[in-house]
């Protein structure tokens, strides 16, 4: 049986996530070069992390009534890694990151 994830052990969980998603969505930025980076490409830093905090506070309901499994966490990392992802395609679409061959 697997262990139970209470709304502690998942904000653990969930909290790492999120921490992994801005790291990630900072490392994007920090791709960009210096003379074209702008503000608002931190922005996308928050709005990664917020999303994710907004799941996140959804899956903690849930885990109050006992309902949520490893699957979700699973979905939370991949939702994580969509955020990342999405950010890179963006910035590649603007221009402002050299197409890549993936």
């Amino acid at each position: 049986m697997a262990a139970e994830l209470t709304p502690r052990r998942l904000t653990v969980y969930g909290g790492s996530v999120v921490l992994g998603t801005a790291l990630g969505a900072v490392g994007v930025v920090f791709a960009v070069p210096e003379p074209q980076r702008a503000p608002w490409h931190w922005a996308s830093v928050g709005l990664a992390s917020l999303s994710l905090m907004t799941i996140l506070g959804s899956l903690r309901r849930r885990a109050a009534r006992g309902v949520v499994g490893a699957a979700d966490i699973v979905t939370l990392v991949r939702a994580g890694a969509v955020a990342v992802v999405a950010t890179w395609a963006v910035f590649s679409t603007l221009g402002l990151l050299a197409p890549t061959s993936w």
